[in-house]
């Protein structure tokens, strides 16, 4: 009897998270817009911080960034994306 308690308990748990987890999902239209909204930052930004440091490597970054994008790969895009902002000391802004 207690198998059956414990069951229908761990049941009802994942039920619930699997639930909570589908309400909120990122979807592949929001992760597009994020990657063009922080291409967009990128781009804005860049000109007045040619002398940083890691320029370079945040060039590379951006431009790994929007192929990834462009192949529906978002969310390595956006990670990109995230790394040559912090490499050219812009702080990320997520809409």
């Amino acid at each position: 009897m207690h198998r059956i308690i414990a069951s229908s308990l761990a049941a009802s748990i994942l039920a619930v998270a699997g639930l909570a987890w589908a309400a909120t999902p990122a979807t592949s239209a929001d992760e597009a817009a994020t990657c063009q909204s922080l291409m967009n930052q990128f781009d804005t930004a860049a000109p007045s911080h040619n002398s940083a440091p890691k320029m370079v490597e945040a060039r590379a970054k951006r431009s790994t960034a929007e192929s990834a994008c462009k192949s529906g790969n978002y969310k390595s895009g956006i990670s990109e994306l995230r790394a040559a902002l912090n490499d050219i000391g812009v702080k990320p802004v997520l809409q």
